[in-house]
């Protein structure tokens, strides 16, 4: 055991049905486990416990009225995006606006720090770690015996925010360069989730930056009958991210590919959220029990993202399944290592099009792709590659003469 560590977060990591963020922290935690004692101190009134038996969950608040509590979590905003669709960005806006103002700084939330305070007593630590950088403030709890200090990013927020303006998105942690910069000097370690942010960053922070990418496990998946229809993945959560990307493909490619003997089927809370399926040929499978369920339905995944940041764990999953990724210049971000090797990068609506029929046309390059994203996920995605940089680092920052 190296140690007792806490995980300060505001998402309920053990959800029962997780999106590629969770995974993301599932991974990370699955792997401390093998050395800490991991206390999750989770801002989510309806945090799960988790199986892990050296994971424990505690929550910031006791949750009371837990029925009504939980439908206001899972279904209000599904109502808020469903029934005002078009206007949705305007009233998400408006919630950020009135937060502001009623509330003070939406990256602080001065009841949660005086419950940490609270929770602290008694309770030491050799490591936090904090996830997402709007819990920062969190970090003021511990006083002058701050513990060394890890941010798990899992996004460069100031270019995620950049980028979802530009396509009409408001952000919800909206931050410029200089604010973000300032509140990461409060972190011992930055963890990026890829290569070219980790860049980018190192010229301000130099050593304190480290990639770390979230490992995958080969699934043993079939693929379905090449006689039966063609059919597509869109594997995704209610983010509005991929509500953007849902109305783009839907509006951009699929009208060319409609009745061409393909269909798309959509999978996870996205479903939630876009009501009836607007064309012929769209299928909803709504929550699944399991990714497998749904990827064993479909010959290709497609990711058409169109703004973001990060790394897009959805591609780890389908690759990891045996299934070729077809996404955007954008959605590739962090993975460019695997074009060519299960996923492939298009960049405008016909160019989409065209592959996805040659994908439906030639099932022997379908399967090789398939089987060279599976090579890929078992050389590059294993724990010891995703993990191997953060355990030096750990190392180095927990050595005795860094104390």
């Amino acid at each position: 055991m190296k140690g007792r560590l806490l995980v300060l977060t505001s998402h309920n990591i053990y959800a029962s049905t997780p999106n590629g963020a969770l995974h993301a922290m599932r991974n990370l935690m699955d792997w401390l486990a093998n050395d800490w004692s991991i206390n999750i101190y989770s801002l989510n009134p309806c945090s799960e416990p988790s199986p892990m038996p050296r994971v424990s969950v505690f929550h910031a608040k006791p949750l009371r009225r837990k029925r009504i509590t939980i439908f206001l979590n899972e279904y209000f905003d599904n109502l808020v995006i469903r029934y005002l669709r078009r206007g949705f960005n305007t009233v998400f806006e408006y919630l950020i606006r009135f937060h502001k103002e009623s509330k003070g700084n939406v990256f602080r939330n001065d009841q949660h720090l005086e419950n940490l305070r609270g929770f602290l007593q008694g309770r030491d630590y050799d490591l936090v770690i904090v996830e997402y950088i709007n819990n920062t403030y969190l970090l003021e709890a511990f006083g002058d015996t701050k513990p060394p200090a890890i941010l798990d990013m899992h996004d460069l927020m100031h270019v995620r925010a950049e980028r979802f303006r530009e396509v009409g998105i408001t952000p919800s942690i909206d931050i410029d360069r200089m604010e973000e910069y300032r509140l990461m000097r409060n972190y011992d370690l930055l963890m990026a989730i890829q290569a070219k942010e980790a860049g980018m960053l190192r010229e301000e922070f130099s050593d304190r930056v480290v990639v770390v990418r979230r490992p995958q496990q080969p699934v043993d998946c079939p693929l379905p009958d090449d006689e039966s229809p063609f059919r597509l993945l869109f594997l995704a959560s209610k983010a509005l991210f991929n509500l953007h990307a849902y109305d783009w493909f839907v509006s951009e490619v699929w009208p060319h590919l409609d009745g061409d003997g393909m269909e798309l089927l959509v999978a996870g809370s996205l479903c939630n959220v876009i009501g009836r399926p607007r064309r012929s040929n769209i299928r909803h499978l709504g929550l699944v029990d399991s990714l497998q369920d749904a990827y064993s339905l479909a010959h290709v995944s497609i990711n058409p993202v169109q703004a973001g940041s990060g790394l897009k764990i959805k591609n780890l999953e389908a690759l990891a399944h045996g299934r070729v990724m077809l996404t955007t210049p954008l959605g590739a971000e962090g993975m460019e290592d695997a074009v060519g090797h299960g996923l492939l990068v298009v960049q405008e609506p016909q160019e989409m099009v065209h592959e996805l029929q040659v994908l439906r046309d030639e099932p022997q390059r379908r399967h090789a792709l398939g089987e060279a994203g599976l090579s890929y996920i078992q050389e590059f995605m294993s724990p010891s590659a995703c993990f191997s940089e953060l355990d030096q680092a750990l190392s180095r920052l927990l050595s005795p003469d860094k104390r």
